[in-house]
């Protein structure tokens, strides 16, 4: 979402659509009808679960040599342009970019981040 300034929105890629993932009618749904609509139905039924506790895990850096060989590239390639999948890109999950970097600056992404970035130094 972009309104003259970054503001990340994580629950999907579709932003503004006229349901919500849950399938309830959104603001846009009643904006978009150009003939009439059959009646709006009431919001799903919400459920809390109960609090999950991780009994194990594997971080990130312990499960790196399960992945295949990685691609290097003097610069950025994004996931959709990664030659995986038989040339066809990665379609989701996760990329994970490295570089070494040898001395200071400033971190800049020059915007181009959409959904999520998370920086690691050192681990």
């Amino acid at each position: 979402m972009d309104y003259g300034t970054y503001k990340p929105q994580i629950s999907s890629y579709d932003y503004d659509a006229p349901l919500s993932e849950a399938g309830d009618c959104t603001p846009k749904k009643l904006y978009l009808a150009t003939k009439p609509l059959p009646e709006v139905l009431s919001p799903c039924e919400r459920r809390v679960y109960d609090p999950v506790t991780i009994q194990q895990h594997l971080s990130l850096w312990d499960s790196l040599h399960f992945t295949d060989k990685p691609f290097r590239s003097e610069k950025p390639v994004n996931m959709e342009n990664l030659p995986v999948n038989n040339n066809n890109g990665q379609s989701y999950g996760y990329t994970l970019y490295e570089t070494i970097i040898t001395c200071g600056g400033t971190l800049n992404s020059k915007n181009n981040i959409r959904d999520r970035a998370l920086v690691f130094v050192d681990r």
